[in-house]
């Protein structure tokens, strides 16, 4: 139970009746006196079951959700008790930003419950606990005030914004595709490398019938890779290369005749990383909808590899990888390729994206061309978001040494641009660098 600032009146008021009583004897300030240590008891005791028999209850539509998405989550409070409550106050603690879910409650009565519905636009990416709550209650003098939390269970997992590409203008060098290495994998392919014996936790699906009824026991397909068709996507983390402008969250009231226009009118923050977050995902999931290998790297807050697979599996642990990466890291791009090449396969396709605007990255392009790989650059504008760098010079370099780039600018479509956006010299598509191993 807190003290209120009133509280400090009453006992202000009941130390002057007892400095009148005990100088001048009058009634008047005896009477103060009882009637300022009867307020405090009756506060003090209404405030103690103020707030008992009181439940809240929170219920979220959805617990993942991409950014530019409206979060509906309905709140019901319920009076147990049959004692009518004057007024409560709903504090809603929850990490969510924008989230409007604190409210003002008067004149509940006995048995009864109140619920109302709250509309959050997910402006940022994350994790975020729906919770804890608050109810706060006083007496009516206001002397005392009492609040009760109910700790939040649930989890909001806000995905980063994806784009559903219908085609990446690529020239037809970079497109997967290819044909088989003899190096066996344990995802089915459609390149069959022969057959061996059954051993426990092999899938059911990939028995060969034929060799097991000749074999008289049971045989399982093997297969092998088809390095052409990995796709890596290197994400440009480093702290240096990104450019932003922190613009607060305001808390916003919505009703449902403003969802739409919301939903319609949303954008990005004014950050490169975002843009390039998004284009990250878009792109993936274009090439794993069309049943191609992805894999993908980054370095963050932390370094984050994630191995090539395929399926909507590889789509989702893409999604909540760069649903937690933040653009804090040390290392640029150029050692993050660096890193990562020597695990690549030759005649991987690599999408690099990032903000950079210096010479490492044509010279991470050409270090990827010497290990026969294709690359491909999604290149964000910082000049347009407000910063002093300007891509003209790399983007020249990169167009000159036959290497597709894209340029994404601040409040530009994400799909018109990788859609149509992509640039590169045609006559250099192919190249002829000396092997590097």
């Amino acid at each position: 139970m807190k003290i209120r600032p009133t509280f400090w009146a009453i006992v202000f008021i009941a130390a002057c009746g007892s400095l009148g009583a005990l100088f001048t004897g009058l009634d008047v300030y005896y009477r103060l006196i009882y009637l300022s240590g009867l307020l405090l008891i009756l506060g003090a005791i209404w405030t103690i079951f103020a707030t008992r028999g009181l439940a809240i209850a929170r219920k979220g539509r959805g617990q993942r959700q991409e950014m530019g998405q409206v979060f509906e989550e309905r709140y019901e409070v319920t009076n147990n008790w049959r004692i009518l409550r004057l007024w409560i106050e709903i504090r809603d603690h929850s990490d969510l930003p924008g989230n409007a879910g604190s409210r003002f409650f008067s004149w509940i009565g006995g048995r009864e419950k109140r619920t109302y519905t709250v509309y959050t636009v997910l402006r940022k990416r994350g994790e975020y606990s729906l919770g804890p709550t608050e109810i706060i209650s006083n007496d009516p003098f206001g002397l005392f005030a009492k609040s009760v939390k109910f700790e939040g269970r649930t989890k909001l997992l806000v995905l980063p914004q994806v784009v559903d590409l219908d085609e990446l203008a690529l020239p037809a060098g970079l497109l997967p595709g290819g044909k088989a290495l003899r190096r066996k994998t344990t995802e089915v392919t459609p390149y069959a490398a022969g057959v061996r014996e059954y051993a426990p936790g092999d899938s059911l699906s990939r028995i060969h019938w034929r060799s097991t009824a000749r074999r008289d026991q049971l045989m399982v397909k093997e297969f092998e890779e088809d390095p052409q068709t990995d796709v890596w996507i290197l994400l440009d983390g480093s702290a240096e290369s990104r450019f932003w402008i922190d613009e607060p969250i305001e808390i916003e009231h919505l009703d449902r005749f403003q969802l739409l226009k919301k939903r319609r009118n949303f954008s990005l923050p004014n950050d490169t990383f975002e843009y390039g977050v998004s284009a990250a995902a878009s792109v993936g999931r274009y090439f794993l909808k069309k049943n191609q290998t992805v894999g993908f790297a980054s370095s963050g807050q932390a370094s984050v590899v994630l191995p090539p697979e395929r399926g909507e599996r590889q789509l989702g642990k893409l999604l909540e990888m760069l649903a937690f990466i933040r653009p804090e890291g040390r290392i640029p791009l150029h050692g993050v390729a660096t890193l990562q090449a020597g695990h690549i396969p030759r005649g991987s396709t690599v999408i690099m994206v990032t903000s950079a605007t210096d010479a490492s990255l044509s010279i991470t392009a050409d270090t990827l061309l010497m290990r026969h790989m294709q690359p491909a650059v999604i290149l964000i504008d910082p000049e347009s978001f407000g910063d002093t760098r300007s891509i003209a010079n790399i983007q020249a370099q990169l167009i000159n040494r036959g290497v597709p780039t894209v340029v994404l600018k601040k409040d530009q479509s994400i799909k018109e641009a990788l859609q149509n956006g992509f640039s590169w010299k045609r006559e250099q598509t192919k190249f002829n660098y000396p092997t590097v191993t």
